[in-house]
């Protein structure tokens, strides 16, 4: 039940994760659309004008602006179901990782239909009031004011607060992506427990021949180890990272503690020298831990804290499912379900001791494991014809799975975070090439009564810093937000490290100095002339 509620807390914590990302790369694609509609709405003051004085009201104006917003709003949520329907028919192959098939049981159904037209009238609003408000709101001698040229400080004003609130949004995104490549780097150093750079195989197989568990494991082991290019084989109840088949319990009896549940692998006599798991006191299983022998079990160094604290734990003596074993060795810690897990107690049987229906084979090679997978079908085959064999895979493949999640984390939020820059510089270049090509007239003028071109490029780079100066606290405030939602779900990254929220600044103020850098270019070959043609 615990694993059970694990998953289920990842698979909340991705799934929130992902539609606050996407809801925040909307508004921006929104703010962007108004930026549009409200320099539109400038250009058609005259319009309006003409259109307000025949006798048309605020809210006939604001409804045709509303309707005109629809008309890009609808065919792109259209075209975006379309795009998610050829997606989705994709998913299967984007999100199978080392099995033959997976379902991620997603559909375009009438939920998915629904939440798409409410967040495409919801787009339609955000995209559309801007410039709806502005015309409803000014007379006819308002419009005229500004109806022969320039940009009224009212619709500046929404532009700068559309523009800031798209910086924010950007530095956040930028900031998660940052957060979780990271934290998908820090995973991939994460020892599981074993080398996982080992050349090895890994085959789940169960039995067809009515033979004792350990002995078909042990016979069709020593027929693996015999194939050509095979160093040695060995079996497991199951590899560590296997996701909820390592969910299965021990009941752990000690004096004076309440008992308790812990984790457990069956293991057979050379499963640590394969797979590299280091045994840091005593001795591993081995092949003479049979049947008939002492029980004897190797713990975990969590477990032996938790346990055996303040004492070796070797031959010491641990009541288990009403059993007595005995400790004979120290194994390092691993996670035993996912990476991102705290160490927790965990216990070694002997296979032989405690066997089960359930089978991995780790086959160690000399070259590259994927090669020799034909013979190992084979020899068991040869063996065994009614084997049932599934999930033949290598370590390689089994570690890619293991971070999958983080993978898929890191690509999902380093691509919104690429669309949110680049809708937000283009933005931004938007309107600053908009503000130059209304500004002509002052520029023309500045430069007349002596303003040198390096001046007026600071005023127009200087126009995208005042944004970024009140965006980019913003942003890292909300950063801060969405880093400590997500914490559960990384690995080795504070949720307000400093050198994060740095760099993160530091970025989005060269992206927004490199997307105002051509309006500014273009500020500074105004001339006088220009102005008075302006005029």
């Amino acid at each position: 039940m615990r694993d059970g509620r694990i998953f289920r807390g990842k698979e909340l914590i991705f799934g929130g994760g992902l539609l606050a990302l996407l809801s925040l790369v909307l508004f921006v694609a929104c703010a962007n659309v108004a930026q549009l509609r409200l320099a539109q709405a400038e250009a058609r003051r005259k319009e309006i004008a003409v259109r307000v004085a025949l006798g048309a009201g605020g809210r006939t104006i604001a409804r045709q602006l509303l309707l005109e917003t629809s008309l890009i709003a609808i065919p792109g949520a259209a075209l975006g179901v379309l795009l998610a329907h050829v997606l989705l028919a994709k998913a299967v192959q984007v999100l199978t990782v080392g099995r033959t098939f997976l379902d991620p049981g997603v559909r375009l159904d009438s939920r998915v239909l629904a939440f798409t037209v409410v967040a495409t009238l919801l787009s339609v609003l955000i995209a559309g009031m801007p410039s709806a408000r502005l015309a409803s709101r000014l007379g006819v001698s308002e419009i005229l004011k500004t109806a022969q040229g320039g940009t009224g400080s009212y619709t500046r004003w929404r532009q700068i607060a559309l523009m800031v609130g798209q910086t924010a949004i950007c530095v956040a995104l930028l900031g998660t992506t940052l957060l979780f490549l990271q934290s998908l780097h820090n995973a991939a150093a994460i020892r599981p427990g074993f080398e996982p750079d080992k050349k090895l195989l890994l085959v789940n197989a169960i039995r067809g021949l009515d033979l004792p568990r350990t002995t078909w494991c042990e016979q069709a082991s020593e027929r693996l180890a015999a194939i050509a290019g095979v160093r040695a084989a060995t079996f497991a109840r199951r590899v560590p990272l296997s996701g909820s088949g390592g969910g299965a319990m021990a009941r752990v009896e000690m004096p004076g503690q309440q008992p308790r549940a812990v984790k457990y692998n069956n293991v057979a006599g050379n499963y640590f020298s394969v797979m590299g798991t280091r045994v840091l006191g005593g001795r591993g299983i081995d092949s003479n831990d049979r049947q008939r022998t002492q029980p004897v079990i190797v713990v975990s160094q969590t477990f032996a804290c938790q346990f055996l604290p303040d004492r070796n734990p070797t031959g010491e003596s641990v009541r288990i499912n009403g059993k007595l074993w005995q400790v004979v060795g120290l194994a390092e810690d691993a996670p035993s379900i996912w990476l991102h897990e705290t160490p927790e107690p965990y216990i070694y049987f002997a296979y032989a001791q405690m066997p089960s229906d359930d089978v991995t084979f780790m086959i160690q090679t000399a070259g590259e494991p994927a090669a020799i997978g034909r013979s190992v079908i084979n020899e068991i085959r040869r063996f065994d014809p009614r084997a049932m064999l599934y999930g033949i895979k290598t370590l390689r493949q089994h570690m890619d799975g293991a971070l999958a999640a983080d993978r898929l984390m890191s690509t999902t939020t380093s691509t919104l975070g690429l669309v949110s820059i680049a809708l937000m510089a283009a933005g931004l270049f938007g309107v600053l090439q908009y503000s130059v090509a209304q500004r002509t007239r002052e520029l023309g003028l500045r430069v007349a009564v002596g303003a040198t071109p390096g001046r007026i490029h600071c005023l127009i780079l200087g126009s995208a810093l005042r944004i970024a100066a009140f965006g980019i606290p913003t942003g890292l405030v909300l950063l801060a937000g969405l880093a400590w939602m997500v914490r559960s779900a990384v690995v080795g990254v504070k949720p307000w490290d400093p050198a994060l929220y740095a760099a993160t600044a530091v970025a989005v103020v060269a992206i927004m100095i490199g997307a105002a850098w051509v309006p500014a270019i273009r500020a500074i070959r105004i001339q006088p002339m220009d102005a008075l043609r302006a005029e």
